[in-house]
């Protein structure tokens, strides 16, 4: 326990494993929706923006700690926590209109289906929207039944708190 709380006390450490998970996350993201070919809804692309925006932090903070100004970066790695809860905020949102809790965006709501559609009036439907509607859920991890929503949710909020706490350790750090 000691030597993670020794690592979790490295700014570069810190640094260099948010670059990596966000890489990881938007990585999973893009396969899920290239390769799987799942269509991301507007609150899913709206989660993707604060990964981006944290591992381009978390570069930075990288970058100043490499340098040994390990008070630069520790504010970026502050600002990384911040970010992350934004975006747990934004998949609690998300999570709400998947359960019909509250209603999304108008731009939330793809193109409604007839019940006895025909395949090319679906495949219409579908051209006129390339995004997925955000009150669906389109997969669950398996076992746990979560969708994304939920597991970007919980992620990134125990993300932001391993954030602060890096953040805490390496500014009571003594060099």
């Amino acid at each position: 326990m000691q030597f993670i709380f020794k690592m979790l006390s490295k700014s570069w450490f810190v640094a260099s494993g948010i670059l990596l998970l966000c890489t990881i996350a938007l990585s999973t993201a893009y396969f899920f929706q290239y390769v799987v070919g799942l269509r991301p809804c507007i609150l899913c692309l709206y989660q993707r923006v604060p990964y981006a925006t944290n591992a381009l932090l978390s570069l930075i903070a990288l970058i100043f700690s490499l340098k040994n100004k390990d008070k630069i970066a520790t504010g970026f790695i502050w600002l990384c926590a911040l970010v992350f809860f934004i975006n747990s905020g934004i998949a609690f949102y998300h999570t709400g209109v998947e359960q019909l809790w509250w209603a999304g965006f108008s731009t939330c709501n793809g193109p409604a289906m007839p019940e006895n559609a025909s395949v090319e009036e679906i495949l219409a439907a579908l051209e006129k929207s390339p995004l997925g509607r955000c009150d669906e859920i389109p997969w669950k991890a398996p076992i746990i039944g979560l969708s994304m929503a939920n597991l970007n949710t919980i992620g990134c909020f125990f993300f932001g708190l391993g954030s602060i706490v890096s953040a805490v350790l390496i500014g009571k750090k003594k060099d």
